[in-house]
């Protein structure tokens, strides 16, 4: 689990190390390239799903001693069958089930305990199963457990009842004790603490015994075919997708307002007092200027609250917009939108735009 933890943090780590080394935005980046972003998610979140099964070909893999020559099938079956010919002491009944079924064997281990406290009863079971598969072309046995619990209890008003089922590769120790009251012959009351136990390795520990000393390879096998474990991560890449589209598309509008803001804090500077010695040269240093940048400090200072308006941005108007009446490469409804704020807010000394008839 740490080495899959590991896996799957590796891949955010790098990324933010290349931000960090190259200092990348990567709001505008992801705004800028959300269906790419989006799939190389899906394509990680496919991976690590793949991964978590690839990781148990590694570490969940116990091996014979060397020099054990292998025995068939049938023996090792039968070997299995020994070793789990136990019974539940004083009760009489198997603790363990053993079922062949093709090339699988299926090993149960069941207990259950009943309690009754006068106003209520109730009850605990808990069932543990280990599947076996084996592939005897290259001697292994491919293992999964499965865990059922179930937990009942009934009393005067209210009844209750759960059931949790699982599948996957556990170790696993645990007791649980109920108090049961029950009554002697001369009336008197008994309390009996009825108890659960179970440890994981009364169940593993003959299996692991007798599949290696077989000269047989024990493996875990959760979605051992690599088919499968790709089917299996084609819906978490479509997950990954849909969420990393949506991240894409937050990041647009963030990237987004974040433009707006620095347009509005750059009209907002421009509306500094301008010294009346310099509005008059204004419109010979503003030719000098893009004609692109001068329309956008215009479009910043016509969306500027009126507060703002003080006389020295009045007459930067008059300047920035008689230095745009002079470009050959004015946008001429801009040219009256110009004119037409100009009128509207009694703004006067505007010049006759160059591209006028």
């Amino acid at each position: 689990m740490l080495s899959f933890v590991g896996t799957m943090l590796s891949g955010p780590a790098l990324v933010l190390i290349v931000f960090f080394l190259l200092k990348l935005d990567l709001n505008k980046l992801l705004a800028r390239h959300p269906w790419e972003a989006s799939l190389g998610f899906a394509g990680y979140g496919a991976f690590i799903a793949v991964m978590f099964f690839t990781l148990q070909d590694v570490f969940l893999v116990f091996k014979p001693a060397p020099g054990i020559p292998p025995l068939s099938h049938a023996e090792l079956v039968d070997r299995l069958e020994t070793a789990f010919r136990g019974l539940l002491e004083g009760e009489g009944k198997p603790l363990f089930d053993l079922v062949k079924t093709g090339d699988k064997v299926i090993i149960t281990w069941s207990s259950a305990i009943n309690y009754f406290q006068v106003s209520n009863a109730g009850g605990k079971g808990m069932k543990r199963v280990i599947v076996l598969t084996f592939a005897e072309k290259s001697h292994d046995v491919f293992f999964v457990m499965k865990d059922k619990d179930w937990d009942w209890n009934v009393a005067q008003n209210s009844a209750q009842f759960s059931l949790n089922y699982s599948v996957g590769i556990t170790a696993e120790f645990q007791t649980e004790v109920r108090p049961s009251i029950s009554f002697t012959r001369d009336g008197g009351i008994k309390v009996d603490l009825k108890k659960l136990t179970y440890s994981s390795d009364d169940l593993w520990l003959p299996i692991q015994e007798t599949v290696l000393s077989a000269g047989w390879t024990l493996r875990g096998g959760m979605v051992p075919k690599f088919a499968h474990r790709v089917l299996f991560a084609l819906p978490i890449a479509l997950l990954f997708f849909a969420m990393a589209y949506f991240v894409t598309g937050v990041a647009g509008v963030s990237a987004s307002r974040r433009t707006a803001t620095g347009e509005n804090a750059g009209a907002i500077a421009s509306m500094r007092p301008i010294p009346s010695g310099i509005v008059g040269d204004l419109p010979l240093t503003a030719a000098h200027m893009p004609t692109p940048n001068i329309q956008s400090i215009l479009e910043g200072i016509m969306r500027a609250p009126k507060q703002y308006w003080t006389a020295g941005i009045r007459q930067g108007f008059v300047g920035y917009a008689n230095a745009y009446f002079l470009k050959t490469d004015q946008n001429r409804e801009f040219a009256a939108q110009l004119l037409r704020f100009a009128r509207e807010n009694a703004i006067e000394g505007l010049k006759q735009s160059t591209m006028d008839p």
